[in-house]
């Protein structure tokens, strides 16, 4: 946590911080201060407290101007030199300075909380009016301290599931408490995706899984903002399972959005609010942690799809180069050697089959030209590269109609001459050329429509692509609908690497509709 960071970021981003999350949700003043004093975040209890706004912008302010005139001293002399050479300072303060509405005496706990590396430490309040006892406070404060160190140690130290392991167990051991579960939500919030158990046996950890996360309390945590503490606590459980008593379950937020649930069962005498700030503390990291997990888990993803893209086209490189290419290379090679014995056996001027055999072989010859310019271009387009995107595939069109035979081909677009970024015109572009490909060779058609359109308005900023034909058509689902064989596939791995969408819609004996939505995410990155 940088202090420079703190003092330039604005509220909202200050507010997404895990710290300042946890310290909203406690009840008594939590301050964070710069090692010269400078106060740069006040929570809403402490603001309440004291009767003042400080704090509650973002800037920064003296943390002794909301001291009585004694303390300021005291602050200045004895506090803030305690915080900085022993890492902690504990004793009563009363507050009453300018900025304050009202004085409150209170029982405080001055600790440090280690900054970011090369950074300075920063210093954390947490005072308690003296009418509610110190007691409370002081364990409290402990404890959050306790809890922050843990968690950061944990993510300095572990990642993935195995970061996820180490909060569980470090929620159980710092409660006292017998479980642990952090249910993780799916993306769609609205399920549980996976878990991670601390403290349970195989059984009873499939129980929490599938019976106990399915509904019921748990669930309710989804759309919760604060914890949940419960002291009586029997859950429904089958006959080889023990009971289980008392819960504590606080939501995961990140951004805003409650991404899991970190809770715990069974603790003797229930759980208390110092246990509710620890697992809330616990929680603000764990959040990111997870975050952490689910970008590794979608890197890995995207790093698959883009392997899978790959083989896909060399795959596709290789059956035209067999079918085409080298059908003619072959077929060539053999009316040349038919031609080649007649010149050994001196035949060429008389023999009629040996000069039909150089002029077939002449004309594979010339189609292998073709097609392997026609091979070329499939890996890179340069009309691509001088005329644009529209053009490109009017050109294609154009290509593909003459080898294909197609009665009736229609284009329509209107980009112009428009430049999009390179990713996403190339992108379309071979797009475009695998479903012109599929009609080709497995649709039988007669017509075929291509659309291209740049949508823009308040909610989207997308290109559009659709190609759609007359012919057989297939019934997406089946067996019949080999999508490595028709190159849907390599089509839906492009659409999923670029965030886009992609609909295919077929019937047996009505065609099929290829429609692909690519989102123009930076318009400022055109080639």
């Amino acid at each position: 946590m940088s202090v420079a960071i703190l003092k330039s970021v604005p509220p909202d981003t200050l507010n997404a911080l895990p710290f300042v999350t946890v310290a909203e949700q406690c009840r008594d003043l939590v301050a964070l201060l710069t090692p010269t004093g400078e106060m740069i975040f006040l929570n809403v209890a402490g603001r309440q407290l004291l009767g003042t706004n400080g704090g509650a912008d973002g800037k920064a302010q003296r943390f002794a101007d909301l001291l009585t005139e004694p303390d300021t001293a005291r602050f200045a002399d004895e506090i803030l030199p305690s915080c900085i050479n022993r890492g902690h300072w504990d004793g009563s303060i009363s507050f009453g300075g300018r900025v304050t509405v009202r004085p409150v005496s209170t029982h405080a706990r001055f600790f440090t909380v280690p900054g970011n590396a090369g950074e300075p430490s920063l210093i954390v309040c947490n005072a308690r009016s003296d009418g509610d006892g110190s007691a409370g406070i002081e364990h409290q404060a402990r404890m959050l301290e306790v809890a922050t160190q843990v968690a950061s140690d944990i993510l300095a130290r572990d990642s993935g599931v195995q970061a996820l392991e180490q909060f569980a167990d470090a929620a159980r051991s710092l409660t006292g408490a017998e479980h642990a579960v952090i249910a993780v939500g799916a993306a769609e919030g609205n399920r549980w995706e996976w878990f991670v158990t601390d403290g349970m046996p195989p059984k009873q950890s499939l129980y929490i899984q599938e019976g106990f996360c399915g509904a019921g309390i748990p669930s309710i945590l989804l759309t919760r903002t604060t914890p949940l503490r419960l002291r009586d606590f029997a859950p429904a459980a089958s006959d080889d399972l023990a009971p289980m008593s008392a819960f504590l379950g606080v939501p995961l937020r990140y951004d805003g959005a409650v991404i899991g649930t970190l809770f715990l069962l069974d603790k003797p005498g229930g759980f208390d609010e110092a246990d509710e700030v620890t697992v809330f503390t616990l929680g603000a990291h764990l959040s990111v942690a997870i975050r952490n997990l689910r970008m590794y888990k979608r890197h890995r993803a995207l790093v698959a799809g883009l392997i899978a893209a790959q083989e896909e086209e060399r795959r596709a490189v290789a059956y035209d180069l067999h079918d085409g290419l080298t059908q003619y290379v072959v077929a060539a090679q053999m009316h040349l050697s038919v031609f080649r014995g007649a010149i050994e056996r001196g035949e060429v001027a008389t023999n009629k089959d040996t000069r039909s055999a150089f002029e077939t072989g002449y004309r594979h010859l010339v189609h292998s030209v073709e097609e392997s310019r026609r091979l070329v271009n499939k890996l890179r387009s340069l009309a691509l590269d001088d005329i644009g995107l529209a053009g490109a595939l009017e050109q294609l069109i154009a290509e593909d109609k003459g080898q294909a035979g197609w009665r009736e081909t229609d284009f329509r677009h209107n980009v112009g001459d428009d430049r999009f970024p390179q990713m996403i015109e190339t992108a379309l572009y071979r797009i475009a050329q695998e479903a012109l490909t599929n009609v080709r060779k497995h649709a039988a058609a007669q017509t075929v429509q291509t659309l291209l359109l740049l949508q823009t308005d308040k909610t989207k900023n997308e290109l559009l692509l659709e190609v759609c034909d007359d012919g057989v058509g297939f019934a997406p689902g089946t067996d019949s609908a080999d999508y490595s064989h028709i190159g849907l596939h390599g089509i839906a791995e492009r659409v999923r690497l670029l965030q886009g969408h992609l609909e295919v819609v077929s019937e047996p004996g009505r065609g099929t509709r290829i429609t692909v939505r690519l989102p123009l995410f930076a318009r400022e990155e055109e080639a």
